[in-house]
């Protein structure tokens, strides 16, 4: 059905229209992200008002998320959703330009960012539902890893123009500039979006859950325990990350084009890995570069807590941008793999809202070490440390999570000749047992090699569960004479526990 789905729309032309609107999105995202906290801190805030700014948008966010998942059924039309909600934050951006030379000019700041964050979490769900069923899953992750390529080159290029303009220009000119900019790509990327097709939802069938039950019944499923793992892991980073602006401009003094050089290199090194990670995605699977690529985050905060110099601050950011390419799409595809369409929309909402609540937290109890140190310069380190810890320990939720698509898993020429054994996980009943090609010096039929095994998840199976047994047995038994039972068996008794 969702490949009938697809022909009817031009696939290319959506590809493109989607990585252009997030390339005008990106320009908007580097021109005012890592530029928030700066303005805020030449205004005159304190670290409570950072904490406050970087927190509670956070907060407001999450509850537009659990919004999102009632507003179809008042407007169906999921694109007209995302490109009113697209067009609004763009006008948000406005207002911004001439904040600055306003008076209460930080409760402002703090509700225009909100209001930012909530219009940007309103859309962003039904926008993973669209992009969902357009692209389909087995050019995913080649896909999401050219178009964040492009993505993160762009954020780099605005980022290092913003700090460039700060630099040179005096008092609030810059700021002005760069956000009233900021509105301009926003409402390029706004029509882009609105160039995508919306092609027909999935209708899911039976009661729809809600977010308690999604809570209550969320660590027995394979998508709940992947929330609980990014939630805390968001947690741990983010008792820090909020505060690196006001450690760097204030506790050590750095002008804004060295500021923005150091954040920059995280953007550079994710543009250039993007690639190498979409394809060991597409190969090994998501949980595999998320455990490689998670290992990192406690080692980049421990880093921030003891490095001072900024060439080694730069280095440090060199390796969050390695880490994060990795670990953000490999998180990002694996919603798409773990998630049915029919439920994609309120999965998103709920994922996003949970991880959502988990950033305010964390950034509240960074804000809580900071306040309640006397000594700024000791606090914020203090802050980092508490991040390395959470984060390590957030790690050991990475046991619960499993692979949710095919992957390849090399073996041995020895085994499996020059053939790779394709794996899944059981995912849901029936299972399809097929070989893949056909191996060196192998004249005969396939289905009578015993050495190459694929697992696929079909719906349903065409041959039926006596098919699917005979052929095991089959199978098991050539495998036997080859002398190779124990390794099959093993392989056979990871895939039912699900660890690959």
């Amino acid at each position: 059905m969702a490949s009938t789905l697809r022909k009817s729309i031009d696939l290319g032309s959506n590809l493109r229209a989607s990585t252009l609107e997030g390339i005008f999105g990106a320009a908007m995202s580097g021109l005012t992200t890592s530029f928030v906290a700066p303005l805020a801190i030449a205004m005159g805030a304190g670290a409570s008002s950072i904490a406050l700014l970087a927190s509670l948008p956070g907060l407001v966010g999450s509850w537009a998320q659990i919004g999102a998942t009632h507003i179809l059924d008042f407007i169906p039309d999921r694109r007209r959703v995302i490109i009113t909600s697209s067009l609004a934050q763009a006008l948000v951006w406005m207002p911004l330009a001439i904040l600055p030379f306003m008076t209460s000019r930080i409760p402002l700041l703090i509700a225009f960012v909100c209001l930012h964050a909530m219009l940007a979490n309103l859309y962003q769900p039904l926008f993973t539902s669209l992009i969902g069923d357009i692209v389909p899953q087995d050019k995913r992750g080649y896909f999401f890893a050219r178009r964040n390529k492009y993505i993160t080159l762009v954020t780099f290029l605005a980022m290092l123009t913003a700090g460039t303009i700060l630099t040179d220009l005096e008092g609030f000119i810059g700021f002005a500039i760069i956000f009233g900019s900021a509105a301009i790509a926003q409402l390029i990327s706004t029509y882009f979006k609105a160039r995508l097709d919306n092609p027909p939802q999935t209708q899911t069938t039976g009661a729809a859950f809600g977010i308690i039950d999604f809570l209550t019944k969320g660590r027995s499923t394979d998508f709940g325990r992947f929330v609980l793992f990014v939630s805390l892991l968001k947690f741990s980073v983010n008792i820090a990350a909020p505060f690196l602006a006001i450690y760097m401009l204030t506790t050590l003094g750095l002008d804004y084009l060295t500021f923005t050089i150091i954040l920059s290199s995280s953007v550079i090194f994710k543009y250039l890995t993007m690639d190498i990670w979409g394809s060991i995605i597409d190969r090994a699977g998501n949980r595999r570069v998320m455990l490689a690529t998670s290992t990192f985050v406690p080692a980049i905060a421990l880093g921030w807590t003891i490095l001072i110099n900024p060439w080694q601050l730069f280095i440090i950011e060199a390796l969050s941008g390695i880490a994060w390419a990795g670990l953000d799409l490999a998180i990002n595809t694996y919603i798409f793999d773990c998630v049915s369409p029919k439920n994609r929309i309120r999965c998103s909402a709920y994922y996003n809202a949970i991880v959502g609540k988990a950033t305010f937290l964390g950034a509240s109890l960074g804000g809580i070490i900071i306040a309640y140190l006397p000594d700024l310069g000791l606090g914020i380190p203090i802050a980092f440390l508490a991040s390395a810890i959470a984060s390590a320990g957030s790690l050991t939720l990475l046991r619960g999570i499993r692979e949710m698509r095919l992957v390849s898993i090399k073996e041995g020429t020895s085994f499996f000749f020059d053939d790779d054994i394709l794996i899944s996980p059981k995912r849901s009943p029936p299972l399809e047992i097929i070989p893949t090609r056909r191996p060196k010096h192998h004249e005969g039929p396939l289905l009578t090699h015993p050495t190459i095994i694929t697992r696929r998840i079909i719906q349903p199976s065409p041959y039926g569960t006596e098919y699917e047994q005979q052929f095991v047995t089959r199978l098991m038994r050539g495998v036997k004479d080859n002398n190779n039972a124990s390794k099959v068996d093993a392989l056979f008794t990871r895939l039912h526990k699900g660890r690959m």
